[in-house]
């Protein structure tokens, strides 16, 4: 079966490490069906960055993406009113490109991301009467409680769509309450690249990165924005480091909230204690992970984050919090749960992850997922209708 993508959550060349989970699964279902192009979305305020940059040409002159046919059309939208246009300015956006897409007639649309590309993909799909498949993530499912002309477009979308693939129960459980209906709905958990994110010996990657044996490191991995909780993490590890003067905290990623972390380490002396690594790329992922003696990510809104699963995977336990999909992956063989927000939790947490003995062999097989080639097998019954998933 010809599939095409559509998501605004693939990697292009000025963004390379842009949800390289998305990249991971869509480079699998190539394997499985047959890929014809993705359609990723790029708006317009960060397309008119790019431009100032002088690299929107960059993007103009990308017409493959790891051997995928993928374009980058601009999508066109009002900031800060009305997002519920957001879907039909979408819908108008991908239009043309659609247009030229559809010339090779694709048997089916692939969207991820619940509103506007779910919902431009619907529209899309009943103009060339295919199917049409969209898997939800997480925040985009949450944000529709508050937005009700948007959460309506967004479960008419859903509702018809041929399906729906939800990341965890809990999105799926949640949907259903919105209005979805539950025959639509298919759990499908996010795969992890094995042979990747394996355990490597700990000494041997702080030797390789320059890190201390003797530190007792936690590893946070993602954006830097506040609603990840990074600000609850910087505040919580001064009270960790006040009683363990091995604590050393690493931040993998880059944000708007970077500016508050550094203001707040120095508030709190922290000094050496905290590193900024930037941006990690997924292949040097693994290395770092195998490093830390715990990874934490205390987010106030999430899915089922695919750290906590690769973490997993190389041994290492997590603290997390219980938001969106996360407890059912995170157990108790494999981390520690806090309330979100909550900063003496999340130091005690942190704490005790520290200072207990994990069986590393207990914390990998607690993973809730397979391989991304299983992940695209299951996604790909899903895509050609298989009733009997």
């Amino acid at each position: 079966m010809s599939v095409v993508v559509i998501t605004n959550l693939f990697p292009n060349p000025l963004e390379p490490m842009r949800s390289t989970f998305n990249e991971q699964q869509v480079l699998a279902l190539n394997e499985v069906l047959s890929v014809s192009a993705v359609i990723a979305p790029i708006d317009w305020r960060r397309m008119l960055n790019f431009k100032r940059e002088g690299r929107q040409g960059d993007l103009r002159a990308q017409k493959e993406w790891k051997s995928i046919p993928v374009s980058y059309p601009v999508f066109f939208y009002i900031p800060k009113m009305a997002s519920w246009l957001n879907g039909p300015l979408m819908f108008l956006s991908l239009l043309p490109q659609w247009m030229r897409v559809r010339r090779e007639k694709p048997e089916a649309i692939y969207a991820t991301w619940a509103f506007p590309d779910g919902f431009a993909a619907v529209l899309l799909a009943k103009l060339s009467r295919i199917r049409v498949v969209v898997k939800v993530h997480g925040t985009d499912v949450e944000v529709l409680g508050s937005q009700y002309i948007r959460r309506v477009l967004a479960v008419w979308a859903l509702n018809h769509a041929s399906a729906v693939v939800s990341v965890s129960t809990y999105l799926r459980d949640m949907l259903v309450d919105l209005g979805v209906q539950p025959r639509k709905l298919t759990v499908i958990y996010n795969g992890i690249d094995g042979q990747k994110f394996r355990p490597f010996d700990r000494g041997v990657c702080r030797a390789k990165l320059n890190l201390s044996s003797t530190a007792k490191i936690i590893l946070y991995v993602g954006n830097l924005k506040s609603d990840k909780g990074v600000v609850d993490l910087i505040q919580s590890f001064a009270k960790v480091a006040a009683g363990n003067s091995f604590a050393m905290l690493l931040y993998a990623g880059d944000g708007i909230a970077r500016a508050e972390i550094e203001r707040l380490s120095k508030q709190f002396g922290l000094g050496e204690a905290i590193r900024f690594l930037g941006r990690v790329s997924h292949d040097a992922l693994p290395e770092w992970i195998n490093a830390a003696d715990v990874l934490c990510l205390p987010s106030h809104h999430e899915g089922v984050p695919n750290v906590l699963l690769e973490a997993a995977s190389c041994g290492v336990p997590s603290v997390a919090t219980t938001v969106g999909g996360i407890p059912e992956v995170v157990t108790p063989a494999s981390g520690l749960l806090v309330a979100a927000g909550d900063v003496n939790a999340l130091a005690g947490a942190l704490t005790e992850a520290l200072s207990r003995n994990w069986d590393r062999s207990k914390v990998q097989s607690a993973v809730k997922t397979g391989t991304w080639m299983q992940n695209a097998a299951q996604l790909a019954a899903v895509i050609q209708g298989d009733e009997t998933l």
